[in-house]
């Protein structure tokens, strides 16, 4: 059968293979699991220069959940380009501490001997800064002044009436302003859920303040009989946004309720303080997607497809600020599972998309770091 009949089947929906699209390893271990990029963040500095964060720990092959051991010593790992994503080189920051627990956010540090204490952010950082990076991840975030080579911190965030459950998602709006689009845990009548959320700091990071909940809270989708199944079968989360103007802000948002999977897109004209509904992406993936602003004002969505083997990554494109999609893009529909995707992408400065995501393959069934160069102007 063809790839392209493979993608087909796979996907169920109007679909189309990406012409041009070259796949990349990034990182790749025989004994472990590299996983969740969406979780520690993506940067790039205007040239070809970029660097991502991932997570790693031993591989265990399980049928049922992703295949890591979670109970093996973990680490972040980064991995750097400098030629717009064509080669990579690890890099190991143990400075940065790993989750206790993969994958679960509020257990978030791991004791070892380089982990350092959280402490409150002395704030003031410059975050146009020309080398500057911020990484958020739990309760905490780090900076970067010299593109992630060394960081500082961990800081605190400031406490909510949530749970903080940060994943690296932020925009620069000022020197000392940013604005970013993280997950609160919260407790509503015995269930405990995430939710997409605003924070803002206007002091150089020393303080966050809440500004909004994105979308209505998932819970009141719920039917009586749906209630009390825990944090596992409902969530909105994992909130990606691009800025169109000052105060104009598209976001992608996670959705479950127990067995209905979706991504959903938001939007805001009030800088982040409210959030209206405008379209969904797509049903059924259960990946987070990413969004990009490209140079001429088109919005793509890189997300993982786990709907059915065979899998892959695949994205859609938007010309009118997020109202309306194209059909599905396939990038690559070779997954050997459905334990892929959590992706992050960019547009670099020859207008291709680079999108980081982890995979497994047939070839390479130990999870690993892949990226896929995309030339958005073969879909037009």
């Amino acid at each position: 059968m063809s790839i392209r009949l493979l993608a087909l089947f796979c996907l169920f929906v109007p679909a189309v293979l990406a012409a041009g699209a070259e796949h990349r390893v990034v990182y790749h271990d025989p004994a472990e699991f590299a996983g969740w990029p969406a979780n520690e963040g993506l940067w790039s500095w205007g040239d070809d220069e970029m660097l991502v964060a991932f997570e790693v720990a031993k591989f265990v092959e399980t049928d049922g959940d992703h295949s890591v051991d979670r109970e093996s010593p973990k680490r972040i790992v980064f991995a750097r380009s400098l030629d717009g994503g064509e080669t990579w080189t690890p890099e190991e920051h143990p400075e940065i501490a790993a989750p206790e627990y993969l994958g679960d956010a509020e257990k978030f540090v791991q004791k070892t001997a380089t982990a350092r204490d959280p402490r409150p952010s002395p704030g003031g950082f410059d975050f146009t800064h020309p080398n500057f990076a911020m990484k958020l991840r739990g309760g905490t975030f780090y900076v970067s002044h010299n593109r992630g080579r060394s960081w500082e911190g961990p800081y605190l965030l400031t406490e909510y009436d949530f749970i903080p459950e940060a994943r690296t998602s932020y925009i620069v709006t000022g020197p000392s302003s940013a604005t970013v689009f993280m997950t609160g845990r919260v407790t509503r009548d015995g269930l405990k859920y995430g939710r997409s959320c605003v924070l803002r700091t206007e002091d150089g990071g020393k303080t966050f303040r809440f500004l909004s909940w994105i979308g209505e809270d998932i819970a009141d989708r719920l039917k009586p009989n749906e209630r009390g199944k825990g944090f596992d079968n409902i969530f909105s989360i994992m909130p990606s946004a691009v800025r169109l103007g000052d105060d104009h802000f598209v976001c992608a948002v996670r959705q479950r309720t127990n067995r209905v999977k979706w991504t959903d897109i938001f939007e805001s004209k009030d800088g982040g303080r409210s959030w209206e509904k405008i379209a969904t992406l797509e049903k059924g993936s259960s990946n987070p997607a990413t969004l990009v602003l490209m140079t001429d004002g088109t919005i793509a969505a890189v997300y993982g497809n786990r709907r059915k083997a065979p899998c892959g990554v695949a994205a859609k494109l938007s010309r009118d600020q997020g109202r309306t999609w194209s059909d599905e893009i396939v990038l690559r529909a070779d997954a050997r599972k459905w334990d892929i995707g959590y992706s992050r992408a960019l547009q670099r400065p020859d207008g291709k998309i680079v999108a980081l995501y982890y995979y497994t393959t047939e070839d390479m069934p130990q999870n690993f770091i892949a990226a896929t160069i995309w030339d958005v102007a073969s879909a037009r």
